[in-house]
């Protein structure tokens, strides 16, 4: 037992004074509610700001004077809205943020938080993973299909007028699928592309998740990829921006490609070529950047809902969030962003 700790501790819980956590979310986030937060209330202060705004230079002001920042990233808008992070080094560099022990964040990863910073910082990085995984994996097998059967194009015929009765589609038993990213969304995304008879190839950085195939190989070899990774790898901060480019898209063929995961990842100008080329059969992603904004005048390109909003994941993320609060506080944080 480390000794000195353990005395400090004692002191701190017998000082009576709480650590003081800041949190921040939209109006009515997760359903959370006051009794949700009774349990971390009796450890801590907690003051709770419910904004439908805030910049991050208004977020480092606030956390002056607060241990911890317990953060719902929907209220901030991207600084550079054809870049990745919402909070950047503006944001860190307020005196109360890099006073801070920690930032619990509400996603299943640690994109758009500029974890490098945080690290080198010494504040400790929580994020929320495991949380949504049902919710987006079978949004990404409706994607999948919704392509395969191109039932969403009859939409857009009726809009414009033409005929509707047939759309030509794609069987998938038997053929191949790619998943990037072999964690909990992709690994049960695989399981959902096997049911269905297709042979399903992985690539993941950690091969001690079995996800060895070559993105080379992947996409010569695949009608369908998924993408499952964050833009931010654990462990090395390396950055997945624009890993999916010219050189692999140029090896597809009539590909189905759905990224839940984060836009960046596939590069915007090596997409459209790939769309122009008719190397594409489809693609969906989530609304978000104005890069994205621009994909909507292709009709195969789907700019999907979110992904994650069922009543099931939302339960998940609430429970999860608050007890990583409660986890630092009590000296064990869990979901540590490595």
């Amino acid at each position: 037992m480390n000794w000195l700790k353990f005395a400090k501790d004692k002191r701190e819980n017998f000082s009576g004074k709480k650590p003081r956590v800041l949190l921040v979310s939209l109006p009515d986030m997760w359903g959370m509610t006051e009794e949700d937060l009774r349990p971390l209330r009796e450890i801590a202060e907690v003051d709770w700001v419910q904004t439908k705004h805030i910049t991050e230079r208004e977020l480092g002001k606030r956390c002056e004077g607060y241990d911890y920042l317990m953060l719902n990233m929907d209220p901030m808008p991207f600084p550079d809205p054809n870049k990745l992070d919402k909070l950047t080094e503006v944001f860190y560099k307020f005196p109360g943020v890099r006073g801070l022990k920690g930032i619990n964040v509400d996603m299943t990863d640690a994109d758009f938080f500029s974890p490098g910073i945080a690290k080198r910082l010494g504040i400790t990085l929580q994020d929320s993973p495991d949380t949504t995984t049902e919710s987006v994996a079978e949004s990404a097998l409706t994607e999948i299909l919704l392509h395969a059967r191109n039932r969403h194009l009859a939409y857009v015929d009726v809009v414009k007028d033409r005929d509707v009765e047939c759309r030509k589609s794609l069987d998938l038993k038997g053929k191949v699928a790619g998943v990037i990213g072999k964690g909990h969304i992709g690994s049960r995304v695989g399981t959902f592309l096997e049911a269905l008879g297709m042979r399903v190839m992985y690539h993941d950085v950690d091969p001690r998740r079995g996800g060895k195939d070559s993105l080379e190989a992947i996409f010569r070899e695949a009608c369908v990829v998924s993408i499952h990774i964050p833009c931010h790898q654990p462990h090395t901060n390396k950055s997945n921006e624009g890993l999916i480019g010219k050189e692999l898209l140029g090896m597809c063929r009539d590909l189905i490609l759905v990224n839940l995961a984060t836009d960046i990842i596939v590069d915007i100008d090596a997409l459209k070529g790939a769309l122009d080329g008719g190397r594409i059969r489809g693609y969906s992603v989530e609304s978000g950047r104005r890069e994205t904004e621009s994909l909507r005048r292709y009709e195969n390109v789907h700019i999907s809902p979110c992904s994650y909003d069922s009543d099931e994941s939302v339960a998940n993320v609430k429970r999860v969030w608050i007890r990583n609060m409660i986890s630092a506080i009590q000296g064990s944080p869990e979901n540590v962003w490595i």
